[in-house]
């Protein structure tokens, strides 16, 4: 009997151990829960009052867009010819033939310079502005405040750079004896000619500075009538030196850009490349990759733009469509290492499109369209004027160019 006590009591002792561990490790479990579930509230509470939340389910395409209809607020100024548009330090210029204006954001006209020019095209400069007289000979540069220097160039300006980094801008020409030449300026300096380069081998079109601005590309077109064929030419900008060329037969690339480091995209009507060139010596990370090509097909590219440091943006439509029709068109959004990560359909003939933060704007002959970056319309605007072109004021806000106005449309809730 004595024995019995004895053996029940450690039995007794041993449940009861079991029984505390069992008690200790589900207070443990409650307190790993209870911070999980405050963690998770405390994620919500700051998605939810920062606007991510709402940002990652549109994205998810758990939630819609709610589509908004804008507000329109017209310039008091008639664009001239043709036109081209900038934003700078909380202003919009306008360069038309007339000359440069500037503009706040409400239309309000701050500032004019008279000029005559033949199809201006403006080019930020940090905090300056260039035009650039395309079928003229002059390079002006104007700051918040109005008018600074103007550059001339040996002959006719036949095309630019698409950026200026660290201050280096490229004017492209004519040069009596060759077929076309390049100059590099200072515009730190007021547009001093630092060197220039002549081609024999190929009319330059259009070039690209890297983002740190030490290396440009230089596409163009070869001379042959009936044998098309593109030459890339990549300087640096130091010494100007030519440190690799690329050649490709059958195609021409009127249009380039560096996105990121040395990863240059090259777009024509018929193909999208990635190039990427180190040295004059050849490298195994060099690049030429075919990003798309119509071959054959019904497609082509009718727009592209640049997000520096992040993405290249191509849409394409049905070759030859009128523009009146009601067509749709493929928006693909690149990565700079060539990867699509998005590709939606926008409604209308397209002819133009910009980007700002997770905004894109696209506009057809009288509407523009604006989207998230996942494709959802976030609202439309018609215009009472052929649209010329756009550009982003803020992330929602755009001024519009037309062939008889100019507007400021706000997309904001």
């Amino acid at each position: 009997r004595g024995i019995l006590k004895i053996l029940y009591f450690i039995g007794r002792t041993k449940s009861g151990a079991d029984m505390a561990e069992s008690v200790s490790k589900a207070k443990k479990r409650s307190i790993i829960a209870a911070g999980i579930i405050l963690a998770l509230i405390i994620l919500a509470v700051v998605l939810y009052f920062t606007g991510a939340y709402e940002a990652l389910i549109i994205k998810l395409g758990i939630l819609q867009e709610e589509e908004i209809t804008p507000q329109g607020t017209f310039f008091e100024y008639i664009p001239k010819g043709v036109a081209d548009m900038a934003f700078l330090d909380g202003n919009v210029l306008i360069a038309d033939e007339s000359g440069v204006s500037c503009f706040n954001q409400d239309g309000d006209w701050l500032w004019s310079k008279e000029l005559s020019l033949t199809s201006p095209v403006l080019v930020n400069a940090g905090s300056k502005v260039l035009a650039a007289d395309i079928g003229g000979t002059g390079v002006h540069c104007f700051d918040k405040n109005g008018f600074l220097w103007t550059y001339i160039a040996e002959d006719t300006i036949t095309g630019i750079s698409e950026n200026c980094r660290n201050g280096k801008f490229l004017v492209i020409h004519k040069f009596s004896g060759y077929l076309s030449a390049a100059t590099l300026l200072d515009v730190a300096a007021e547009g001093k000619a630092l060197a220039s380069r002549k081609f024999g081998e190929c009319y330059a079109v259009s070039a690209s500075f890297t983002e740190d601005g030490s290396r440009l590309a230089i596409t163009g077109i070869g001379p042959e009538t009936g044998n098309i064929s593109n030459i890339f030419t990549f300087m640096k900008t130091d010494n100007y030196d030519v440190y690799s060329t690329e050649t490709v037969s059958d195609a021409f690339f009127p249009a380039v850009s560096f996105v990121k480091g040395d990863s240059l995209f090259a777009a024509g009507g018929d193909s999208l490349r990635r190039l990427v060139k180190k040295d004059s010596t050849g490298s195994s990370e060099d690049k030429n990759d075919i990003l798309w090509d119509r071959e054959g097909g019904a497609q082509e590219l009718v727009a592209v733009c640049t997000v520096p440091g992040k993405y290249f943006i191509t849409v394409s439509a049905l070759a030859g469509a009128d523009a009146d029709m009601e067509a749709s068109c493929e928006v693909s959004i690149y990565e700079s290492n060539g990867e699509k990560s998005k590709n939606f359909s926008v409604a209308g003939g397209i002819e133009g499109v910009a980007f700002s933060g997770k905004t894109l704007a696209c506009y057809t002959k009288n509407e523009l369209y604006v989207y998230n970056i996942s494709g959802q319309l976030i609202g439309k605007f018609d215009s009472v004027s052929q649209i010329t072109d756009i550009e982003f004021i803020s992330e929602r806000v755009l001024a519009v160019c037309g062939a008889a106005k100019m507007a400021k449309v706000d997309f904001r809730k």
